[in-house]
């Protein structure tokens, strides 16, 4: 079970945030003689020393704790989550708590010292800023995953290509928008008698799995727009955790073959880059999840 990208840092902060949320929090103090030492536990329920606890709301970082692990189960096992309910639901998570904390107990040190009482911060307090802030971290490593990627799409070449992109296709954009991958599209001469150009049928194309649940089946593509991934509602259905369930995209089109991501969460990797978009060729490398396969044409 693969854990997709920022999730590996949040994974493991949200257990330091379950395990530190019992351990000692604070000593608090009175004239050097120690009252007692509270762990978040504590604090959240309430204690027996007046005036410290009964602070429900610290039961965020506990309950963020457990929703981060949920969604990164979920990520790892159905690769279903959007980019963007990663990125701010993981920056709310880590956010909203910290900022409790530090509302909560600037309010709580200058009662004390109202009071009279010292109060000294202990492991677990700092052990919980650390996993806020290894959550937080998670939600920029994907943010900045999901900017690269959209940059590396507009840096694209067939980005650009609007124009000859309408012209590709003269009856107007098919509904999933494809550009090609690495050089402008061609149409086919019009010198060519219409039954001599090939059609998608005599391509006999194929996808060959490599690696992955399904290693060693091949797929024959049966029609020009085939569909790839876990649903049996797909045309290719791969038996593979790491794919969602409409993982990608193949069509046939003026005899070339396209390929296109579909808004996956794993994403769309051909020949080792990972793109939203492209023309396949024979011998293309293409990488859903943990599986590989290679596009061939026999």
């Amino acid at each position: 079970m693969k854990l997709p990208g920022g999730y590996r840092i949040a994974t493991p902060a949200a257990v330091i945030l379950l395990v530190f949320f019992f351990l000692p929090w604070m000593t608090v103090s009175c004239a050097g003689q120690p009252l007692g030492s509270f762990s978040g536990m504590s604090l959240a329920i309430g204690s027996s020393t007046q005036d410290i606890g009964g602070m429900s709301d610290l039961f965020l970082i506990p309950l963020a704790g457990i929703i981060i692990l949920v969604f990164a189960y979920l990520a790892a096992r159905r690769a279903r989550l959007e980019t963007n309910l990663d990125v701010y639901g993981l920056v709310a998570l880590g956010v909203l708590p910290i900022l409790d904390l530090i509302i909560r107990f600037a309010s709580t040190g200058r009662n004390a010292a109202q009071m009279g009482l010292d109060v000294h911060f202990e492991f677990g307090f700092f052990g919980i800023i650390l996993g806020l802030i290894g959550v937080i971290i998670g939600a920029i490593y994907n943010w900045t995953q999901a900017s690269s990627q959209q940059g590396a799409w507009d840096n694209y070449p067939g980005a650009s290509q609007s124009k000859e992109f309408i012209d590709f296709y003269p009856e107007g954009p098919p509904e999933t928008a494809i550009y090609t991958r690495d050089r402008p599209a061609v149409a086919a001469p019009t010198d060519i008698p219409s039954t001599q150009i090939p059609d998608f049928n005599a391509q006999r194309a194929e996808l060959h799995v490599l690696s992955g649940p399904a290693e060693g089946e091949r797929f024959p593509l049966h029609s020009d727009d085939a569909l790839i991934g876990r649903s049996a509602a797909c045309d290719i259905k791969i038996p593979d955790p790491s794919i969602s369930r409409k993982h990608a995209r193949l069509r046939y089109y003026q005899g070339q073959w396209f390929i296109q991501d579909q808004n996956s969460a794993a994403g769309l990797i051909v020949n080792g880059k990972r793109i939203p978009a492209g023309q396949v060729n024979p011998g293309d490398i293409i990488q859903l999840g943990d599986t590989r396969l290679r596009f061939a044409i026999n």
